[in-house]
């Protein structure tokens, strides 16, 4: 027997049980037994039989589409809510569809994950569900055929934002757990009875601390109440802002909360117009739609009508539970994710920023030149950022081709110089949040550097336009250096955004992993008329160019 259940909003109004408008459409309210110790209700929803939308595929391809087997195929849709009082809490207990019911603005975020976390033991975990707070948000779910511990999980805590934990409580309380926004608890058997004792244990649960010694990357980010209504509003009017001067550093993806499906189709609204998202809802649909209908509030005024198999009607949000981003407000940081806002804590930033701190910084040592912030692009900058020093050679663009073809390609580097050091070279945008490519070059190139021994011949190849007879020596004598772009004052480890700074740790430890050393170095954005008018290299330097006559450009592993 499995119950799934939400904890209503300690704030919410004693009126209101939470429900979406369609309860009053389409379930009605069947009278129910007394049960001490609680206050109770039902909502059963009717049954409404539809056709599938895939009736009409089968059709085309049936010999004979008024066949028996085609026309009787329909989805009839059950389900039933259970309002529940206890004490000084309230609680909705939904069976089949009646999670649909459920309006999420009213619930108590998180619930079921904190009571999930505080009764599992760590070394019990068969599932979760994470969504990557940097980057682009990506979403996974990852189950094991048998309990084991975090680590098989394989879950990168400093990055992804947990929201979803399932494993094996104590026996008193049930054979299985897994939390959420809703918690759903699986028992061998159940009785009404017995559910004021049950909830009790629950809310103990819930109250509990202990998952901050077992999961303490739980609290990496802590979620803003709803009831900080002045700091939300600052936060959405800094993403308007950004949505409408062109949408760097915004990304959208489907919520994709509590296991739930993705919409069969998307409408977005405003107003009386309406358009339909083919796919999964986009930045480049989103900001189309922003553009040719002229909104100026896209966060409070655009709509989101999401269409779910089997659901007669959408699930209405605004444009928030879909937005992927990072805004900085006064001293904090802050990122939504699914509809909710989480400002990231300040000993995990703390942490982080001490780890970057430690990395080498060769700014001064390699003395790179200042890069416009005008039309420059990154192939222009590489001939001569190091105009100075004919000790390295150009390899923008020179691609090595991994085992699978040309779709598996692999940039060596931006620039590689006699000492060793493989440059990846990148400027990063003014409101961007994230510099994960440039990382993840970084990374797969040490990786391939310390496996692959046609990688490294190339390597070789290269550096032997340096100096003779070149050797790999010692992996920790080579470099992986980040070359960044900015205009943001200090040193570089101190002006990257946070979502860098995540993606950079982990960029570190993989490097680290292969064996090879780590180092940055900033590079100075400035405006087009404060770069020297010559861009000649002095004479007798310059940079030899990798990819002229590369005989490698084109190598394949076997």
């Amino acid at each position: 027997m499995d119950l799934v259940l939400f904890k209503l909003r300690d704030d919410l109004d004693a009126g209101s049980w939470g429900l979406r408008s369609v309860v009053d459409k389409e379930y009605k309210e069947v009278p129910v037994k007394e049960i001490v110790g609680l206050k109770i209700g039902l909502h059963v929803k009717v049954s409404k039989v539809n056709v599938p939308k895939w009736q009409k595929d089968l059709m085309l391809l049936a010999l004979d589409q008024s066949a028996e087997e085609i026309l009787g195929i329909k989805n009839q849709s059950t389900g039933a809510v259970v309002r529940i009082e206890r004490g000084l809490h309230r609680f909705l207990l939904v069976y089949g569809m009646g999670r649909h019911a459920v309006d999420s603005s009213s619930i108590e975020a998180g619930f079921g994950l904190r009571v999930a976390a505080n009764l599992i033991d760590p070394e019990a975990l068969r599932g979760a569900d994470t969504r990557s707070i940097v980057g682009s948000g990506r979403s996974q779910v990852i189950s094991m055929p048998s309990a084991g511990s975090l680590h098989r999980l394989g879950i990168e805590p400093t990055a992804d934002l947990v929201r979803y934990l399932e494993g094996k409580p104590p026996e008193e309380i049930g054979t299985g757990i897994a939390g959420g926004d809703s918690l759903r608890l699986t028992m061998k058997s159940f009785s009404y009875r017995s559910l004021p004792e049950k909830l009790d244990e629950v809310i103990a649960a819930y109250d509990s601390r202990d998952y901050k010694a077992k999961f303490p990357f739980l609290d990496y980010f802590a979620r803003v109440p709803r009831t900080r209504g002045e700091i939300h509003s600052k936060l959405k009017a800094k993403v308007d802002e950004m949505l409408l001067s062109g949408g760097e550093g915004v990304d959208f993806m489907n919520p994709d909360s509590d296991r739930l499906d993705s919409p069969d189709r998307i409408l977005l609204k405003w107003g009386r117009k309406s358009r339909q998202v083919h796919g999964a809802i986009s930045k480049g649909a989103v900001l189309e739609t922003i553009s040719q209908w002229g909104i100026p509030d896209p966060m409070a005024s655009l709509h989101v009508h999401a269409y779910y198999e089997g659901v007669e009607n959408p699930v209405k949000t605004s444009l928030m539970p879909y937005v992927v981003t990072e805004v900085e407000l006064g001293e904090g940081i802050y990122a939504p994710c699914a509809g909710a806002w989480y400002r990231i804590d300040r000993d995990h930033l703390a942490d982080l920023q001490e780890r970057i701190q430690r990395i080498p910084d060769l700014t001064d040592e390699l003395s790179l030149r200042s890069w416009s912030a005008g039309e420059e692009n990154e192939g222009d900058y590489n001939l001569d950022a190091l105009a100075s020093d004919g000790g390295h050679v150009v390899l923008d663009q020179s691609l090595f081709y991994n085992k699978g073809g040309r779709n598996l390609k692999v940039e060596v580097c931006d620039l590689l110089t006699r000492r060793k050091e493989m440059i990846c070279v990148k400027k990063m945008p003014r409101s961007s949040p994230t510099l994960s490519h440039l990382f993840a070059q970084g990374s797969v190139s040490a990786r391939l550097f310390r496996d692959n021994t046609q990688y490294r011949n190339v390597v070789l190849r290269h550096l032997g336009q340096l100096v003779e007879a070149p050797r790999v020596g010692n992996l920790g004598d080579w470099k992986i250096v980040f070359a960044i772009a900015t205009d943001r004052p200090g040193r570089l480890a101190d002006s990257l955004f946070f979502f860098s700074k995540v993606n950079l740790d982990l960029a570190e430890r993989a490097i680290r992993g292969a064996g090879l050393g780590i180092a940055l170095a900033k590079i100075d954005l400035v405006k087009p008329e404060l770069i020297p008018s010559s861009r000649q290299a002095v004479e007798g330097g310059g940079a030899a160019r990798g990819r002229g006559n590369d005989h490698n450009e084109n190598l394949r592993l076997f």
